[in-house]
């Protein structure tokens, strides 16, 4: 059996620890990246990214219950 703690960088080519985990799905392993490839780790698990709004359009406002954060 190996050990839980033993998980190195996912990068290829690379044989470090992989001290930072990520979360890809909650069925699925978690993805570990050493300190110089965490970035990749984080990208791939970041949410997508929302399309600009287009120049001149109205923003939506909040439906009833939803407040601003900031």
């Amino acid at each position: 059996m190996t050990d839980p703690r033993d998980h190195p960088c996912m990068a290829p080519g690379c044989d470090q620890w992989g001290g930072h985990g990520f979360a890809v799905g909650k069925d699925r392993p978690l993805i570990w990246y050493c300190g110089q490839h965490k970035a990749i780790g984080a990208a791939r698990t970041a949410p997508a990214m929302v399309e600009p709004m287009a120049e001149g359009a109205e923003p939506v406002p909040p439906s009833r219950g939803q407040r601003r954060l900031f």
